[in-house]
């Protein structure tokens, strides 16, 4: 546990997931600079993968976790998906997996949730829990949802928060802080460092505002300025005296609120929160009309320490 708490995952680089009317078009990894030689091998065979397969498919690029990346297949029913995500959920030398999905029926007039849990080593999924309400549920697709403490958060409608409580095996919902509604991706939910609570990163010009919901209440703790990292940055399609000709874009937010990948003119940048730095990560190129979803791919984590031989220590 020390040693994790001290050595954070490696991130080796990013996903960019294109569509084209609502089927994927292409699936492109970008590795990161400065990474250590004994990863080479890895990330050779991450830019050599092809995905092809996958192209024109009704498909969702759904997360990449511990080493496995997750695309969901799709086809239409008499109901409508409002939700389809996946979340991971680490266990003691090992990981499970819960997909969560909401349906409403075609009148629009009541939804279901349907939890299903996918255990390492089991290879079945299997059901953990479904949610009857006569409410009509309305998630959003982004912000993404966000697992906290066997909570799911989920942004709904143009200010709520939607919380479905795994334990407690209930629906409730809050509002987002006052002034803050959801736009063009521009807000973004994260899990907080003890899982109890939600972070909501919100983009308003060339400022982030970072929000903690806690108990009943919501704390500002952060507010990031970036024009002074942006002033000296070269930004195809931006400029600095017209933040409303491409405003900021949130595209990813990791856990805690660390690791934040922003998309300004037709740039992808990578925020480092904890040591405050902001670098470019992807350049668009002249064919490319959007950036696409960044997904990003860590290291499997945490490493598996080899047992001690001959170690009374290592029975107790």
């Amino acid at each position: 546990r020390r040693f994790c708490e001290r050595h954070p995952p490696c991130l080796l680089g990013f996903y960019v997931e294109d569509r084209e009317d609502h089927k994927m078009a292409s699936i492109r990894f970008f590795s990161l600079l400065n990474k250590p030689q004994e990863l080479a091998a890895i990330i050779r065979s991450l830019l050599g993968y092809s995905w092809d397969a996958y192209r024109g498919a009704p498909a969702n690029f759904l997360c990449s976790r511990n080493g496995r990346v997750f695309i969901s297949l799709y086809d239409q029913d008499g109901y409508s998906r409002t939700m389809n995500d996946l979340f991971s959920v680490e266990e003691v030398n090992d990981l499970s997996l819960l997909h969560v999905s909401v349906v409403s029926n075609m009148q629009r007039t009541k939804s279901t949730v349907h939890v299903h849990m996918w255990r390492h080593g089991d290879g079945v999924w299997r059901t953990y829990l479904t949610l009857d309400t006569d409410q009509l549920l309305d998630p959003r697709r982004e912000p993404k949802a966000v697992l906290a403490n066997n909570k799911i958060y989920i942004a709904s409608a143009q200010s709520d928060i939607v919380v479905f409580d795994l334990t407690a095996s209930s629906i409730s919902m809050f509002q987002l802080p006052q002034g803050v509604e959801y736009g063009d991706r521009d807000t973004m939910l994260a899990q907080a460092q003890d899982a109890s609570g939600v972070y909501l990163i919100h983009a308003k010009k060339l400022q982030l505002h970072i929000w903690l919901h806690k108990g009943d209440n919501w704390f500002l703790v952060d507010t990031i300025c970036l024009r002074e990292m942006v002033a000296n940055m070269w930004i195809p399609g931006y400029r600095v005296e017209d933040e409303s000709y491409a405003p900021l874009r949130i595209k990813h937010v990791g856990d805690y609120a660390e690791c934040i990948f922003l998309e300004m003119g037709r740039c992808a940048l990578q925020l480092d929160v904890k040591c405050m730095q902001l670098r470019k990560v992807y350049i668009m190129a002249e064919e490319e009309v959007c950036l696409g979803d960044i997904h990003p791919l860590k290291m499997i984590w945490p490493p598996i320490f080899p047992a001690l031989k001959d170690n009374p220590a290592s029975s107790k």
